[in-house]
């Protein structure tokens, strides 16, 4: 009778303690297996839409422990109908166990969505378990803690059926991730899924291949079309310079013709005139220079228009006159342009000279400050000499000490003055070239060495 009762208290003490019910639960016959894997479409949900089902009693959302606590806050109260206060810490731990309390999808069927299925492996790729080893942990490893000798050996037996439990909790997630992987590799509405994707992705790669093959036409038909322009302006640009220079070699050749017939008419009426011509060239070489004169200056137009007017007149004295007075007229033409050109090249020079002249006035007008000298004799010790370029050097130091940023070319010493205020200062002082503000400046102020 005392081992009857014993047995019935043992059963009372675990059924009350919802952590040793929960390992008892945990311990009751269930059904581990799971399909191998590789089925058909036909008996996909048939297969696998048990498993998931058993398998779902060990879900965080089912914890008896969780619907223990929930019974127990929905539970009345025997003090007057009112509540006791639960701390935050309770009321925080209440609300994560209300979101684990959420229902799980459902396994569905060939019509469920797609979303609802990805859902539902959502669910199980991340499947918490309450799941808990420590009882049947205990039974394989033989150790009743209870009975143990000392402090010692109760603290080793604990955690080797701690380790215990751990590893048979990893063996469980690891069963349950291998029915997941299994399940997902012989879905029909995930393959369904997976071939609309690629057929998606299919359908975009040939967009964009057929964009790429317009963009690609379009680039050709545009270059094509720019070469055929390009081409056809440069046809017509060698064509107009063609006819240019046709042009050019027709009026050349026309400029020629007209000097040759100048130089063979005077020539002519010259030479079967000649003892009536003497007051008009003192000999025929005279006649040639004024001849070679008209056709270097004469354009063809007015070549032209001399040699028909020539033509026209039988007087061969008048026609002789007229091409005298074309002399004439066309050495009044080169004086003129040729004092115009003098004029014009002196009053340059004159200008140019008058702003030197205002620019050097300028410069030597200016008087130098004290921050110049000590600049100046700052440069000086810093490039002494035996280096080469030395005064231009420490013209650019002066200019960069005291007239950074200042682009008036005319406020920026150069290297003559530098060395005019050099010798200036080496043999008068320092007071002879600076500015007059400054060298009435307290004698307790810094001066260039």
């Amino acid at each position: 009778d005392d081992e009857v009762f014993l047995k019935v208290k043992a059963a009372f003490d675990t059924l009350s303690d919802v952590t040793k019910r929960k390992s008892y639960d945990s311990t009751v016959d269930f059904n581990e297996s799971i399909p191998k894997g590789g089925e058909s479409e036909a008996k996909f949900y048939k297969v696998y839409g048990p498993v998931f089902e058993r398998n779902l009693r060990f879900a965080a959302c089912n914890d008896p422990a969780n619907m223990a606590s929930n019974s127990d806050a929905n539970a009345p109260t025997n003090n007057g109908g009112k509540k006791k206060k639960r701390n935050k810490s309770v009321s925080q731990s209440s609300n994560a166990e209300q979101k684990k309390d959420k229902a799980p999808p459902s396994f569905g069927d060939d019509n469920t969505p797609i979303e609802e299925v990805n859902a539902f492996y959502e669910f199980w790729i991340h499947f918490e378990s309450w799941r808990d080893f420590t009882l049947k942990a205990t039974e394989q490893t033989e150790h009743d803690v209870d009975a143990a000798e000392c402090r010692d050996e109760k603290r080793w037996m604990a955690k080797e059926i701690d380790r215990k439990a751990r590893a048979m909790k990893r063996d469980e997630m690891s069963r349950i991730t291998r029915l997941v992987e299994r399940a997902m590799a012989a879905d029909p509405r995930l393959k369904r899924e997976k071939e609309r994707e690629k057929a998606e992705k299919a359908r975009v790669a040939r967009e964009k291949k057929e964009k790429a093959e317009r963009e690609a036409k379009i680039k050709a038909e545009a270059k094509a079309k720019a070469q055929e322009e390009a081409a056809a302006k440069q046809a017509k640009e060698k064509e107009i310079k063609a006819k240019e220079k046709a042009e050019r070699e027709k009026e050349k050749k026309a400029l020629r013709k007209a000097k040759q017939q100048l130089r063979k008419s005077v020539m002519s009426s010259y030479q079967s005139n000649a003892a009536e011509l003497n007051d008009m060239w003192d000999n025929i070489e005279d006649m040639n220079d004024d001849i070679e004169l008209l056709c270097a200056e004469l354009s063809l137009m007015d070549l032209t228009s001399l040699n028909t007017s020539f033509a026209k007149d039988n007087d061969v004295t008048q026609s002789l006159e007229l091409v005298q007075d074309s002399v004439i007229q066309t050495r009044e033409k080169l004086k003129q342009s040729t004092e115009e050109h003098n004029r014009k090249r002196q009053a340059r020079r004159d200008a140019a000279a008058k702003k030197a002249a205002e620019q050097a006035k300028a410069k030597a007008m200016k008087p130098w400050t004290r921050e110049e000298l000590s600049a100046l004799a700052k440069g000086v010790k810093k490039y002494p000499p035996g280096g080469g370029n030395r005064w231009d050097a420490i013209a650019t130091f002066v200019n960069g000490l005291c007239h950074q940023g200042d682009e008036e070319e005319e406020n920026r010493r150069n290297r003559e003055e530098c060395i005019e205020a050099y010798n200036t200062a080496a043999t008068q002082g320092p007071t002879a070239i600076v500015a007059p503000a400054a060298a009435a400046a307290p004698a307790s102020s810094s001066s260039p060495a």
